[in-house]
């Protein structure tokens, strides 16, 4: 008997033990049931977070892709330009070329002017009616003179002819002086806009919080967490530094012909005033 009821004494514990883990268990359970709920909204929560940071990376690799296309639009657009300035370069040393020759035939129309006015001829009434007039013995000098008035004339028509020429160049120098000035004009335009769409693209970023992140990959394990992303502002010191000195080296240019120029165009009229007195 005594053992019979040390038995149930031992089994009444037992049965208590067991009740206790049971309370433990439902109250456990309870709490896990409060935290997946609360968890559940959480996702929810966070899933609305990725769809709208989704939505924003999609908005800004389209306008990452804009960019793109306005920057390769400027890069071919700036390489059109200095084609052309090269172009523009070339033709500047061949008029430089071509007016070091005009100088040169203006520096020899000098010299034939300089010889006219050692020499001046003075005539009255024809040569032909002079020589039938004198002495057929003394027509000797007459003939010699014939002869160098024959060769003045046709120095002064040569002459002439170099200054239709040197007066042609100072037209197509003015030119090329407006075509030097309109070129440089659009660079600058061109720089302009680059540097503007530079400082555009570099105001645009989206970013992600570590707990967003972390939140998105354990629900998200087939799509992986979205990178910050943040645009750069791109720099091209070297084509700066090439393009400054293009300019500088235009700049020069047109300093050199407007220069040059001006000496053509002082030329022309010391000439024109030495033609004025000995063919006046």
């Amino acid at each position: 008997m005594c053992d019979y009821e040390a038995e149930i004494l031992r089994l009444n514990l037992k049965i208590k033990e067991l009740m206790g883990r049971v309370d433990q268990n439902m109250s456990r359970s309870s709490r896990f049931e409060t935290e997946n709920k609360r968890l559940s909204v959480e996702v929810e929560q966070m899933k609305e977070v990725c769809s709208r940071t989704s939505a924003i990376n999609v908005k800004y690799k389209q306008r990452l892709e804009e960019e793109k296309s306005l920057k390769e639009e400027l890069f071919e657009g700036n390489t059109k330009l200095k084609r052309k300035v090269n172009d523009l370069s070339s033709r500047c040393f061949e008029q430089n070329e071509h007016i070091k020759m005009l100088e040169s035939n203006l520096r020899r129309a000098t010299n034939v002017s300089m010889r006219a006015s050692r020499v001046p001829v003075k005539l009255i009434g024809n040569v032909s009616e002079i020589i039938q007039n004198v002495d057929p013995t003394k027509t000797q000098p007459y003939v010699d003179l014939q002869k160098k008035y024959n060769e003045l004339e046709s120095e002064h028509q040569e002459a002439l002819v170099i200054i239709d020429e040197l007066e042609f160049e100072l037209g197509d120098i003015d030119h090329l002086e407006m075509e030097i000035l309109r070129l440089q004009q659009e660079n600058v335009q061109l720089r302009e806009s680059l540097v503007h769409s530079e400082y555009d693209a570099g105001g645009y970023s989206a970013t992600v919080t570590p707990a967003s992140a972390k939140n998105y990959g354990v629900d998200n394990s087939d799509n992986p967490p979205m990178k910050a992303f943040t645009a750069m502002k791109v720099t091209d010191n070297g084509d700066d530094e090439e393009e400054e000195q293009d300019n500088g080296d235009f700049v020069n240019e047109l300093k050199t012909i407007h220069s040059r120029k001006l000496m053509i165009q002082q030329k022309l009229d010391n000439f024109h005033a030495r033609q004025s007195v000995n063919f006046g």
